[in-house]
């Protein structure tokens, strides 16, 4: 089979097609027969199929740029190189034409796809500088060698690069030691190597050329010796011309990237790199924990709650308070996505209940629904063997814990059950109009009642299923004798009356004056 020539390449091409085509020819025919010729061109998708495709996710138009970056992937048969962006070999991060850019040090498994939009070198438009090999060849861009790896320190070392046309029409040429492009120093990556004003970088410069682009960006990295400390992973990642895809492997393998896993490190990252933004996080989140604490009932100690800070001020905390529970607001900065249930879990597990909330307090309230439970059903003692609220504000506070959403109903209905189940063991003389429904604390009524009167105590002062004073006096005429037949109200008033308390009542007072006055009248003495 003949080998094809120049116009069989052209032939059927569009003018952006023919222009990359004869570039290419012109430097090496054999890769161009190679890379354009019959076989190149008999992919199962055509051109117009995936410039349709493209013109589609761009939003229905392409720039010359991108049309011409398309054409040139479609006849190369290749991907574009998933090439390195920030602190790797393929961006030109030093270069003061590019645009600037917030530095973000890659996570691991991040996509690494970069657009098909052109860089800029002085002030022209030229192709991606993220192409394989073959695809600069073909773009009319010199084809860099990697550079061997230099020694540690050791400066790359200078290279005359040969004239080559670039795509945007001008040229690459040495002058008197300078690199120049189209006439003007160069700034950039070319070859494998950097240069910054046609003068060919160490590794120190390059260092100091990304700090000074990346500003406070940078200053993460080189907060961190592991990262951008001598030799740290910045170093060998300019040392060895790192793609992106090695750094992002590398930077995930470091000590740093291990201990500060996630939202963890992304908050530490914004600490050292961005702190007025930290700061003013920083305060919304104090506001919300102290907001939910007061919510909750709950009291933090300063250094759990912290306090409001001057956004300009430098950010610093302690790591172990915040893994100890003793920093909330930096843990929410670590658990930026943290819904009320999960901060809420949060201090139930290293705060305690405010004593001066009262009844306020979510979880003092939810205590106080169980106390009020487990009167109803007579078993409060049976609960809470001290008769405090201690038993009962430690249930609510586990289940704080546990994440139980403590404003709804169903959260105390277990605990209902329970205290039904107890008692209907209990007053087994009443179990089956507890199982039906009914409160112990309705049944007990006519008992609490008689006590109430002859004692001339309130009501609200016998805690029914208490283990001592009067509510145990209620609950063991309601629980009944060996028989299971509850105490009848006759025999229990004379329980009552019985009591020390009784004849220091004026109820006693009466009831002996009268019984005086109806034996001296039977005696015919009144």
């Amino acid at each position: 089979m003949a080998t094809p020539t120049l116009e069989d390449l052209l032939k059927g091409r569009s003018a952006s097609a023919r222009r990359l085509i004869q570039a290419e020819y012109e430097k090496d025919p054999q890769q161009a027969v190679q890379d354009f010729g019959p076989q190149a061109a008999s992919q199962s998708t055509t051109l117009e199929e995936m410039l349709a495709s493209e013109t589609k996710a761009h939003g229905g138009t392409l720039t010359n740029s991108q049309r011409r970056s398309i054409v040139n992937q479609w006849n190369l048969q290749q991907n574009f190189n998933e090439a390195t962006q920030q602190a790797s070999g393929e961006q030109d991060y030093n270069n003061p034409n590019n645009s600037g850019g917030t530095f973000n040090p890659p996570a691991a498994g991040a996509s690494t796809k970069q657009p098909m939009t052109p860089q800029t070198v002085s002030g022209q438009s030229t192709i991606p500088t993220n192409l394989s090999a073959s695809e600069k060849k073909a773009a009319g861009t010199p084809v860099a060698t990697p550079p061997a790896t230099p020694p540690a320190s050791t400066p790359p070392a200078s290279q005359t690069p040969p004239a080559a046309t670039s795509s945007g029409g001008g040229d690459y040429k040495t002058v008197k030691g300078v690199l120049n492009f189209q006439g003007n120093p160069f700034t950039g990556r070319y070859q494998g190597t950097y240069y910054a004003n046609g003068k060919v970088e160490t590794a120190d410069q390059i260092k100091q050329d990304f700090i000074a682009k990346y500003g406070q960006q940078a200053k993460f990295i080189m907060s961190v010796p592991e990262l951008g400390g001598p030799g740290g992973l910045l170093d060998q990642a300019i040392k060895n011309d790192w793609g992106k895809d090695q750094f992002t492997t590398q930077f995930a393998n470091t000590q740093w990237a291990q201990t500060h896993p996630g939202d963890i490190g992304l908050a530490e990252i914004k600490r050292i790199s961005a702190p007025e933004q930290y700061n003013t996080d920083y305060n919304a989140a104090q506001t919300r924990i102290a907001s939910i604490a007061k919510s909750l009932g709950m009291s933090l100690t300063p250094q759990q709650l912290g306090q409001q800070v001057d956004i300009k001020s430098t950010p610093v905390f302690d790591q172990n308070a915040v893994d100890s529970g003793q920093d909330m607001t930096n843990w929410l900065m670590q658990h930026p996505n943290a819904t009320d249930a999960e901060i809420t879990k949060q201090m139930a597990n290293y705060g305690t209940i405010d004593p001066t909330t009262g009844p306020g307090g979510l979880i003092r309230q939810f205590s106080t629904n169980l106390q009020s439970l487990a009167q109803q059903y007579g078993v409060y003692g049976q609960f809470s063997p001290d008769g405090t609220s201690s038993s009962f504000d430690k249930q609510a506070v586990e289940e704080a814990k546990g994440g139980a959403n403590l404003n709804d109903p169903a959260a105390a209905q277990k605990y209902e059950q329970m205290y039904k189940t107890a008692a209907i063991n209990t007053y087994k003389p009443f179990a089956d109009q507890i199982n039906a429904g009914a409160k112990v604390s309705d049944l007990a009524s006519p008992y609490v009642n008689s006590l109430s009167s002859l004692l001339e105590v309130s009501p609200s002062d016998i805690q029914l299923g208490a283990t001592t004073g009067y509510g145990a006096m209620v609950s063991k005429a309601m629980a009944g004798d060996a028989n299971g037949t509850a105490t009848n109200l006759y025999d229990f008033a004379n329980q009552v009356r019985s009591q020390p308390e009784w004849l220091k009542t004026q109820n006693a007072h009466t009831t002996i004056l009268g019984g005086i006055d109806q034996l001296i009248n039977k005696m015919g003495l009144g």
